[in-house]
């Protein structure tokens, strides 16, 4: 069994030679189903076992190294890359979604790396949105200014995971978000009783009410969808609509 040093060790050799993929997820509109974008996901195909490494086994491991910036850097590339490419063939795609780590967002390079990425491959900044987790967010105005200044130039954002743990309204205030998305077991909470419903909808008007659209991600039956549809979602995604694979695959 690898140790934990050599997964570290096999995973920095990874970054170093390009080897992390991105897979991608369609996001439709919840009223009409019609594709609004695509979310990645990192993947990383280990030549050493040859089989996928679960990102559960070796993003925790980047995050806590550090070497989430370096590959955060290059997933921010490989996505904006991948947008220009389905622009020049026509196909118009709202968003490409990354996702983006507590250490990413307080590196002080941050929007800089973000707006090279952009520059680099020509694409509109509104084609690119970050998506962050609540645990990446503080009160600073550090954090804040980050925020703040991808939102002037252009850049989307959104609050991933929300309802996990305990979260805040609050945040849908504080910070410059356009997309709020609902984790998976706020949905299975939904499916679950009424009462969840009640208070799931309250979430989706006072977000409305702020001028920021909502999502609800793990999607897999035709009632989860129409429960999120009920109560005013703006956008699904999940096994429903599709499952994550290489860009490719999504031209289809």
């Amino acid at each position: 069994m690898s140790t934990h040093l050599e997964i570290f060790q096999r995973l920095t050799s990874a970054v170093d030679n390009d080897e992390i993929l991105l897979h991608y997820q369609p996001i439709v509109d919840s009223a009409h189903r019609h594709l609004a974008g695509f979310e990645a996901l990192v993947r990383w195909y280990d030549p050493l076992t040859e089989k996928l490494v679960s990102p559960g086994e070796f993003l925790p491991l980047a995050e806590e190294s550090g070497l989430i910036v370096l590959m955060g850097k290059k997933i921010l590339d490989s996505a904006c890359q991948q947008a220009k490419r389905w622009n020049l063939i026509g196909r118009h795609i709202r968003t490409v979604s990354v996702n983006i780590a507590a250490k990413q967002l307080r590196d002080d390079s941050f929007p800089d790396v973000v707006f090279k990425a952009i520059k680099k491959h020509g694409i509109k900044p509104q084609s690119l949105r970050l998506e962050f987790p609540q645990a990446a967010l503080s009160t600073s105005q550090h954090i804040l200014d980050k925020l703040t200044a991808l939102h002037s130039a252009g850049v989307k954002l959104a609050l991933d995971d929300f309802g996990r743990g305990v979260s805040s309204i609050n945040l849908l205030r504080q910070f410059p978000f356009e997309l709020i998305k609902f984790e998976r077991s706020f949905l299975l909470e939904m499916e679950r009783d009424g009462t969840s419903r009640i208070i799931a909808k309250g979430v989706v008007d006072i977000a409305r009410q702020l001028g920021k659209s909502t999502a609800v991600v793990g999607i897999e039956t035709e009632r989860q969808a129409a429960i999120c549809n009920d109560i005013g979602v703006d956008y699904l995604q999940g096994y429903l609509f599709g499952q994550p694979g290489a860009a490719g695959d999504m031209q289809e």
